[in-house]
């Protein structure tokens, strides 16, 4: 299981590394979404290059464009789109919900026989990526809640210290005055 959790954090970082490569490496096309593809594309660098620039998409940007591929990806699915798709599905803007459906798509579409290898290796890739960015925001959204749980149970802890630091104060207030009045010539016979 470490070998297993060991291998992810270094394929991770390597597979973003070449995602980030390659979206280096090319040109883009317009259909009206902002950045995309008007027809489908002739190899997975075309994807890569559109991705690169729905990346620096504002967060409501990244939604509606989200929201067009996957209906135009329902209307008439093709690699492109499910990979551009996928890739937007990454974006840090876009809310965390979003990418499980397009993993689902990505899963659906690596079963199928069809499909150009590159596109294949490319899905596989994004699939992984997708997978384990869903895997590590989950975590995330676990620890900020036992985080929030412990900042709750610190709050109630100060709360009961101080009050237990006033109830010994009292304590040694009337210690005191017990002390003044058993003391000789205190008013005593």
């Amino acid at each position: 299981m470490k070998g297993i959790k060991n291998a992810t954090r270094l394929l991770l970082p390597a597979g973003l590394l070449a995602i980030g490569l390659g979206c280096s490496l090319v040109g883009s096309w317009d259909n009206g979404l902002g950045p995309g593809l008007s027809e489908p594309p002739a190899a997975v660098k075309e994807v890569l290059q559109v991705c690169r620039q729905d990346r620096e998409l504002t967060a409501g940007a990244a939604e509606r464009t989200y929201q067009a591929l996957r209906q135009s990806y329902r209307a008439t699915p093709d690699e492109g789109t499910l990979l551009r798709l996928a890739c937007l599905a990454g974006h840090p803007q876009l809310a965390p919900e979003q990418r499980p459906p397009v993993l689902e798509m990505l899963n659906g579409y690596r079963g199928r026989a069809a499909g150009r290898e590159e596109f294949r290796l490319f899905a596989d890739l994004q699939s992984f990526t997708l997978r384990d960015q869903i895997r590590l925001e989950r975590q995330v959204a676990g620890e900020r809640q036992r985080a929030d749980g412990l900042e709750r149970k610190a709050v109630e802890a100060e709360r009961k210290l101080a009050e237990v630091e006033r109830k010994l104060a009292e304590l040694e207030k009337i210690e005191k005055i017990i002390r003044q009045r058993e003391q000789p010539g205190n008013g005593r016979p």
